[in-house]
């Protein structure tokens, strides 16, 4: 059975035209499909066929309904093959391709008549059908089960796929080496079995069946065709989410010839293991996710940090960087030593009086995530011309580019005993004073005598070195604030939080990037949420230069909302009253 090229095509509408006077209708009607224990396959049935000299080609997910099937094919000599799921699992009904699954071949029909008649018995043995010219079977026999049913498939996200395989420590997944790791990029997923009707070249498209979304942290599989290693009667696709619930911007993994070959879209990498630690009845597909697989960042993060908050981030977290190229840099000996592989970081251009190049200028900032490190060089999954353009010319004494890493937290507690801080600027050596933190949960603010407090207090310029590196033609300044020699301007702050929860004690909560006195400048502070629930008697204030933040604020609607600002308008502006839109 020839391939029938089932493209995830969003926004192309092809319209199918046969040749007039020679279709015939044909009437499907699919026998034994009573499982054990079951009335009907509540799951859906996927039926694919097509002529043989691959003129016409049909897919689509039937819902049955007791009712016969009619479709409008060419006349010709046909095949046809179709698996059936019976969606019950541990009694909970229409979970789609789950349960029980039987599978049938139809042979190769000649279709002469006006009208035509197919029959397809689903069986269990059915699915262990090979194609004695090609083959071609749905699954490798390895990957059945004793009675012929397809094991079941676990989806494991993984930032890469080193060279022979993986070990588990690259991926994330539920019980994979017996633990959850947080380092790939996606949480949840959904099987496709894309619908589609092909004549002549041109395509429409035809329901087709999916299942329910899947959170990679619970211990939930589907049974799934695998293909044999070169080929499958059934295409299917994998559509991977950063976020749990099938939430945030997806990435699409086509899977045209099974599970067991790579994917066949660019960039979507994928290790089929047949045995896995689970059990003899299921099996594993690791695929990657990572910054070049991955339509955007997800805002919020993917929690790979835990919910151990780093309440001191020292100088071990920055790095000045010497050389930067697309998508490498070289950084001062003995910087950044705990930034490691996978790790998000934040670019950021300390100073620039101009002269860094084309698309740079202060407090411009990008993010990537570290594919590699060696020594002092460290390569990224991904270019950074996207955002920055030309490469800088950051030999330029006064062109200053720093690395730092992002904190990916998955829900984190603070109280004024356990601040995060971030390490003041070090005008030597060109690293320090920000903060870029993603809280993919919850960033609960606790009282305990002390407001919570995210700070870059006093963390900027300690000279006048900013604003005097600044040039005249911008209209903006570095976020960092100045110094004037005795006081030191306040830092800058990049956080994202699905939402801020106080305790509702009497206690004000602050992100501060303030100035540390009289004649020094404000730093600036960017928040970015979806969601806050503060309590009566708490406030929080968002600290820092007005001209320079980009604060915004998100609330559902449905929700109630007790915000609270500053009210002494040198403490800088607070979060806004009007929701706004984020992302």
């Amino acid at each position: 059975m020839k391939k029938l090229l089932l493209l995830m095509t969003v926004f192309t509408t092809l319209i199918a035209c046969g040749k007039k006077g020679n279709s015939t209708n044909v009437k499907l009607k699919l026998s034994n499909l009573v499982s054990t224990g079951t009335t009907s396959f509540n799951g859906g049935v996927y039926l694919v066929g097509h002529r043989l000299d691959d003129f016409q080609s049909i897919a689509i997910g039937l819902k049955l309904d007791g009712s016969d099937n009619f479709f409008t094919l060419e006349k010709g000599d046909w095949e046809f093959a179709a698996i059936g799921w019976s969606s019950t699992v541990a009694g909970v009904a229409n979970t789609g391709l789950s349960g029980d699954v039987r599978c049938g071949y139809s042979g190769v029909k000649k279709f002469s008549f006006d009208e035509e008649q197919i029959e397809l018995t689903l069986s269990k043995a059915g699915c262990n059908f090979q194609l004695p010219t090609t083959g071609e079977r749905f699954s490798a026999l390895s990957d059945l089960e004793a009675d012929y049913m397809f094991k079941k498939v676990n989806f494991y996200s993984c930032m890469q796929i080193p060279a022979g395989g993986v070990s588990g420590s690259e991926c994330y997944g539920v019980n994979n080496l017996n633990s959850v790791i947080n380092v790939g990029l996606s949480k949840s997923y959904e099987i496709v079995l894309p619908g589609e009707m092909e004549l002549g070249g041109n395509k429409s498209f035809l329901p087709g069946l999916k299942t329910k979304c899947i959170n990679m942290a619970t211990d939930e599989s589907v049974r799934l065709p695998t293909g044999n290693g070169f080929d499958s009667f059934i295409n299917l696709a994998l559509v991977s989410y950063p976020e749990e619930n099938c939430v945030g911007n997806p990435s699409i993994s086509d899977f045209r010839s099974g599970l067991r070959v790579n994917s066949t879209m660019p960039d979507k990498k994928s290790f089929f293991m047949a045995s896995d630690n689970f059990d003899s009845s299921r099996v594993a597909l690791y695929f990657e996710h990572n910054p070049n697989s991955a339509n955007n960042a997800q805002v919020f993060g993917n929690g790979q940090d835990g919910s151990s908050v780093i309440t001191t981030i020292d100088a071990n977290y920055f790095a000045n960087i010497l050389t930067l190229s697309s998508n490498s840099v070289t950084v001062t000996s003995g910087h950044g030593t705990n930034i490691l592989p996978n790790d998000e970081v934040m670019l950021y251009i300390t100073e620039d009086d101009g002269t860094c190049g084309s698309g740079f200028g202060q407090g411009r900032f990008v993010f990537n995530r570290i594919a590699s490190k060696s020594g002092d060089s460290f390569t990224f999954f991904k270019s950074i011309n996207e955002v920055f353009g030309t490469t800088p010319n950051i030999s330029s004494s006064a062109c200053s580019v720093q690395m730092l890493k992002v904190f990916n937290y998955k829900g984190i507690s603070l109280s004024g005993s356990t601040p995060i801080v971030a390490a003041a600027y070090d005008e030597t050596n060109k690293i320090g004073g920000v903060i870029a933190i993603r809280v993919r949960d919850n960033l609960q603010m606790n009282f305990d005598g002390n407001g919570a407090t995210i700070d870059s207090y006093a963390k900027g310029f300690y000279t006048i070195s900013g604003q005097s590196k600044c040039s005249s033609t911008l209209s903006q300044c570095a976020p960092f604030g100045d110094g004037n020699g005795t006081f030191a301007g306040g830092g800058a702050i990049y956080l994202s939080a699905r939402s801020i929860i106080t305790d509702n004690g009497s206690g004000l909560h602050f992100i501060k990037a303030d100035e540390g006195g009289t004649g020094a400048t404000k730093g600036s502070a960017r928040v970015r949420l979806n969601y806050a629930s503060i309590g009566t008697n708490d406030s929080i204030f968002v600290n820092g230069n007005p001209s320079f933040s980009d604060i915004r604020y998100c609330n559902d609607s449905s929700s109630s909302l007790s915000l609270r600002t500053a009210v002494d308008g040198t403490a800088g502006d607070g979060l806004i009253q009007t929701p706004s839109l984020c992302y």
